[in-house]
């Protein structure tokens, strides 16, 4: 399983759990392993502290002969752009509560013939990337739209897709995110396959719909948590506001807690990255407001 990577977002002293910058924080196959012909949800969560919006590329590359098996497909049905606004109201309340976090996602079906063009291989292991991008600041997103609008994609826009790091370091480092999952093509039967974990939050805060929290005050955080593949879970928190004691917990006897710490009055969103070692993840975030 290769986790959740960042490949490029603001640096500092801040601790790793606290987000200031436009950040995809996980991305959720499910199922996290498919049989061909199965269609498969793809959620990206991005967190944008800065309410500057978002544009999504999504896609995925199968490794074939040098270059993305899927470059075979027509180009109109391989990647995916998506947009994410801040709402107005968002805006005008500079954030309030919320900090605008939020969710896209896209279907896509495994080809029929995917076992035939990777005669050899079951597993398949297929890279599945997000890239997310303020307006503006990453060309191969208007370069992907005008292939599409045409049908075609030259070979510089293939080379680029099957390789991100061509082209990641020319990004600027603040207003970009790319992350990096790893999505299974099995003829394994159902029962065998992968799945995502689950939880379940156990604190009393939980079931309000914004936490509240003194300044100067902590919060425990609590989840119930389980693999149906009997598969250790890890969780990996983030904040837009204080900061997580750790920003991962390794499982114990079906459970996560961490501890925030806060200290100035203000609004965020916390979030909880739930991922098991082969693949599978889940997400959980909620508002806070520090009084």
């Amino acid at each position: 399983m290769i986790a959740l990577t960042l490949l490029a977002c603001g640096g500092g002293d801040r601790h790793p759990s606290v987000v200031e910058d436009l950040r995809i924080l996980s991305i959720v196959a499910d199922p996290p392993e498919a049989a061909p012909g199965e269609s498969v949800d793809i959620t990206v969560l991005v967190a944008d502290p800065k309410l500057r919006g978002s544009e999504v590329l999504i896609w995925t590359c199968g490794m074939y002969e040098g270059e993305c098996a899927e470059s075979l497909m027509p180009f109109a049905d391989w990647p995916v752009i998506t947009t994410l606004e801040v709402p107005l109201r968002e805006r005008e309340l500079a954030g309030f509560y919320s900090r605008f976090a939020e969710q896209t996602q896209v279907t896509r079906t495994v080809p029929e013939d995917t076992e035939q063009i990777f005669e050899y291989l079951n597993p398949i292991p297929v890279a599945l990337y997000a890239l997310a991008c303020e307006p503006g600041l990453c060309p191969i997103i208007e370069d992907v739209r005008a292939a599409q609008l045409e049908g075609f994609a030259d070979s510089d826009l293939l080379e680029r897709l099957s390789d991100p790091s061509l082209w990641m370091y020319k990004l600027p480092m603040d207003g970009v995110s790319l992350a990096g999952q790893q999505l299974v093509i099995s003829s394994s039967l159902p029962e065998l396959r992968n799945e995502n974990p689950i939880f379940e939050a156990r604190f009393p805060e939980a079931f309000e719909p914004i936490l509240r929290v003194p300044a100067g005050g902590e919060l425990e955080v609590a989840f119930f948590t389980d693999d149906p593949n009997a598969e250790k879970v890890y969780g990996y928190a983030y904040t837009t506001i204080g900061a997580f004691e750790e920003r991962r917990v390794k499982e114990e006897d079906n459970g996560i807690r961490n501890w925030l710490q806060v200290s100035g009055v203000g609004e965020g969103r916390l979030y909880m990255v739930f991922e098991d070692r082969d693949g599978g993840s889940a997400i959980w975030t909620q508002q806070i407001e520090v009084y």
